[in-house]
């Protein structure tokens, strides 16, 4: 019965907010500006330059959970080998994400 109560009231303010929003997308009144150019997309080295910083981030979270889940997960010796090999690339990648060298220049 509770959850009844609780998904009518949810529809009850999701309904007509999605309904005000699809009729002002509709109408063009979203975004009253002028339309403008779209831009020329950016070349791949600037894109990655963009995503450098974040990369070795991803990379050292996938390397975790890729260790984690071989190590719990499988069977084989295998892939226990390759779990430690995942999560040592985790910690050197984790390392190299937070940039040491930078953060002591910043706080001297």
């Amino acid at each position: 019965m509770l959850v009844v109560v609780a998904v009518l009231v949810g529809a009850a303010i999701l309904i007509p907010s999605l309904a005000l929003l699809f009729r002002l997308v509709l109408r063009g009144q979203f975004d009253p500006g002028t339309p403008t150019e779209l831009a020329r997309a950016p070349d791949a080295k600037t894109i990655v330059e963009a995503t450098a910083s974040g990369l070795l981030t991803r990379s050292a979270f996938a390397c975790v959970i890729a260790g984690i889940g071989l190590l719990t997960v499988a069977d084989s010796s295998l892939a226990h080998a390759v779990g430690v090999v995942c999560l040592l690339a985790f910690v050197v990648l984790g390392f190299a994400a937070i940039r040491p060298t930078e953060i002591a220049q910043r706080s001297s």
